[in-house]
Order: C-alpha cells, then sequence, then structure tokens
C-alpha cells in the first residue's frame, strides 16, 4: 500500500502546483478561443468577413476557431482526470476532504452543459470536429439598428455523433438549432472555474498556506519582485495618463505594461488589437494571474482605453 502523502509537505505542494498547471492550461486554452472569437466577430473584422468573395478565407477562419475548440474541450478532460488523481492522492485516503464527491455529483455528474463539453472532447477526438457556421443579424431596435455577429455550432450537425450521454441529449434537446459558441464555452469555463475556486478553499483549510507559498518560490524565487514590478507599471502607467487618450497606441501600452508581462503574454496580446478594451482586460488577467494588481492601477489602466467624452 502507498505511503500517505504528509498533507503539510512539500510532496503535497507539489502535486497541488501541478493540478495548478492543468487549470492553467484551461484557462490559457479559453483565453485563446475567446479571443479568437472575439476577433471574429467584432464589427471591422465581421464586416471584412462578409464582404469577402473568396469562401476560402472564412473557411480558414473557420479552421482556426476548431482547432482552438478542439484544444479547450481536450483541456476539460485533462483536467477532470488531474483532480480526480489529486483527490485520490492526497484526500481520499486520509478522508481529509469528505464533501468532494458529492460536490462533483452535484456540479458535474448530472450537469447538462458539462456533460455536453465532455462528450464534444469525445467527439471531436474519436469521431470529428464539428462543424461552426459564421451568422450575423440586423436587429431593429427601437434605438436604432444593430448589426450582431456570432459563431455557432449546429444542433443537426452535432447530433450525427450518436454518443451523447443522457445529459448531453437534454443539452442539445434544450439548446435549439444554433448554439451559440462563445457563449457556451464561456458559461462551461464558469462553471469549471466555480468549482476549482471551491476545491482551492477546501485545500487550504487543509495544507494551510504551504502550497502557496512553494508555488511563489518555485515562479519567483525567494526574493519575489513583484513589488518592484509593479511599482515600475505603475509609473509607466501614470505617465501615459498625463497624455491626451486619442493620441496612445498599442505599442505604448505594450511598453508600459512590459515588465509585467511573459514573452507568450506578449504574442498572444497581439491577437487582440482589435479592440483596445478587450486588449486591457486580457492583458489585467494574464498580469493578475502572478502578480496583485492596485485597485488604483486597473483604473487608471481602463481609463487610458475609456474615449474622452
Amino acid at each position: 500500500m502507498p505511503k500517505p502523502v504528509d498533507p503539510k509537505g512539500s510532496e503535497a505542494a507539489q502535486h497541488i502546483l501541478r493540478l495548478r498547471l492543468s487549470l492553467e492550461l484551461l484557462r490559457r486554452n479559453y483565453e485563446e478561443l475567446s479571443v479568437a472569437v472575439r476577433h471574429l466577430t467584432s464589427p471591422l473584422v465581421a464586416h471584412e468577413m462578409i464582404g469577402l468573395d473568396d469562401r476560402w478565407h472564412r473557411q480558414e477562419a473557420m479552421g482556426e476557431v476548431l482547432y482552438l475548440l478542439y484544444n479547450y474541450v481536450a483541456a476539460v478532460k485533462s483536467l477532470v482526470c488531474h483532480t480526480r488523481r489529486i483527490y485520490r492522492k492526497l484526500y481520499k485516503p486520509t478522508g481529509l476532504m469528505p464533501s468532494y464527491q458529492e460536490e462533483i455529483i452535484e456540479r458535474f455528474a448530472n450537469d447538462p452543459l458539462s456533460q455536453f463539453i465532455e462528450d464534444l472532447r469525445d467527439m471531436s477526438q474519436h469521431y470529428r470536429l464539428p462543424s461552426i457556421r459564421f451568422s450575423h443579424l440586423f436587429e431593429n431596435l427601437p434605438t436604432g439598428g444593430r448589426m450582431t455577429h456570432r459563431l455557432l455550432l449546429l444542433r443537426g450537425d452535432l447530433r450525427e455523433y450518436k454518443e451523447w450521454s443522457p445529459p448531453a441529449k437534454k443539452f442539445l434537446a434544450e439548446a435549439g438549432d444554433e448554439i451559440d459558441l462563445l457563449d457556451v464555452v464561456t458559461r462551461h469555463y464558469e462553471h469549471v472555474i466555480a468549482f476549482h475556486t471551491w476545491f482551492r478553499e477546501q485545500q487550504a483549510k487543509v495544507h494551510g498556506q504551504g502550497p502557496a507559498i512553494y508555488e511563489r518560490i518555485t515562479i519567483h524565487g525567494v526574493q519575489s519582485p513583484e513589488p518592484q514590478i509593479m511599482a515600475e507599471v505603475g509609473r509607466r502607467v501614470t505617465a501615459l495618463s498625463l497624455r491626451p487618450r486619442d493620441s496612445l497606441t498599442f505599442r505604448e501600452l505594450h511598453e508600459a505594461l512590459v515588465p509585467a508581462l511573459s514573452i507568450w503574454d506578449s504574442r498572444r496580446l497581439e491577437l487582440c488589437q482589435n479592440d483596445a478594451a478587450i486588449w486591457l482586460e486580457f492583458a489585467l488577467a494574464v498580469i493578475g494571474r502572478r502578480f496583485a494588481i492596485p485597485d488604483d492601477l486597473r483604473r487608471s489602466l481602463r481609463m487610458l482605453v475609456t474615449p474622452d467624452p
């Protein structure tokens, strides 16, 4: 019989850090997919898509979204397996988290949305990728007309796959003929994050601050550079805030945040440059996973991308 893991020891901290890497994998795949869909459905890009005579342009764009969707649903399954493994390794043998299984059943086992996403992974991996359709609709509102753009999964196409579980079949039955891709993925992602917020709170009760300290040392070293990094970002943002907002460029915004961005963060931010607000929120999200961003700095940054009145 394997030796029980000391809940206060470094081995437990290593297991927890590995699970957080799996959660980070899900976050990154969700963000890549979200950014891509928001880019394609932004007014300027969507207008270009509608006007394209060459069909291959749209097919290439839908293909890119499918690749990112595949990565997301695969990351979901990985996180499910990794979470189950760490529960069996650290908590089940010792009874340290007695409500875990109840939470899993209540949140996921019979949840139509969760089972749909997990089965969509099986469809994508073992049957074929689903079809995605680009849709634009003119809404005649009391305040004036507005064109909306969406990427859609088609229920008829999905039903060609015959291995949907009963909860997933229920989701399809209630979803309508057209399923908004970004909406369904976002709702699922938020559902998963809510569970892992609960799970992390339970881990803190068992392990105390040990895993968080271990994680911080692993990422930043013994001497954390966080205060100096955020102070430098604050100084650069203050300098930008003294200038007219309509004179600022993405390059200048990026340079202000560079001390807190990884090389990969910078590459991914290039995809968001069709919308300054989306670009900034994505930047805040990736920085906020490593550093505590002061509220006043968040406000100052959001002011920079708010048009002058």
